[in-house]
């Protein structure tokens, strides 16, 4: 029960970090509460973006690691973001397990073209393509600085294919063990948690 809860937590961890690389730069730093008005939700999908535009994402066999799918809502000229809106995910090639949400799993080495859809059918995100790559070994630099409460780090990460040649632009499935000593995504962007002490970080691969 306790394994349980723990792969929950982090799993909401992950959720809550920045998404994708370009969260990074608006997280960057020593976390500050916002103020402002509340955010308006919508409830029609008119817009679905998957990553970014012509975006290729490189994960490593046996990962499981969350997709960025935005959908919106067009409203009065604005588009109103729509929170975990129930769409279908469509891949050419079955090299990946859709594992639920937005989350992936590659299971086999391979490229596939991957787009969701509503269940309706009536509105389509942009094709994304996804390759699965076989990583042998991953390299991780040792932070050298203490981190305040709050604050951001990119991690140096490297992971490199049976030939020892480097795989670029690779998302991870990065977890910390210490639940509460921080949290991790999937482009290894840590934010220091709220106790004193040291976080085990580890990537599968």
């Amino acid at each position: 029960t306790l394994d349980k809860l723990r792969d929950l937590m982090r799993e909401f961890l992950q959720n809550e970090s920045p998404e994708g690389d370009d969260g990074y730069e608006e997280h960057k730093g020593t976390s500050k509460k916002k103020n402002g008005k509340k955010s308006l939700n919508g409830s029609r999908i008119d817009e679905i973006i998957l990553e970014s535009i012509g975006k290729t994402i490189h994960i490593a066999e046996g990962s499981t690691i969350p997709l960025i799918v935005k959908c919106f809502e067009h409203r009065d000229g604005k588009r109103i973001r729509i929170r975990n809106p129930p769409l279908v995910l469509f891949t050419d090639k079955e090299i990946i397990d859709w594992v639920g949400d937005s989350f992936v799993k590659g299971v086999k080495k391979g490229s596939a073209n991957i787009y969701f859809e509503t269940q309706n059918k009536k509105i389509k995100s942009n094709v994304v393509n996804v390759i699965v790559n076989e990583v042998n070994k991953v390299e991780i630099r040792d932070i050298d600085k203490i981190l305040k409460q709050g604050e951001t780090i990119e991690l140096e990460v490297k992971a490199f294919d049976i030939e020892n040649k480097e795989i670029e632009n690779i998302v991870y499935e990065a977890h910390v063990d210490e639940i509460e000593m921080g949290k991790i995504n999937r482009s290894c962007i840590f934010t220091a948690g709220g106790l004193e002490g040291t976080a085990t970080i580890r990537i599968r691969y």
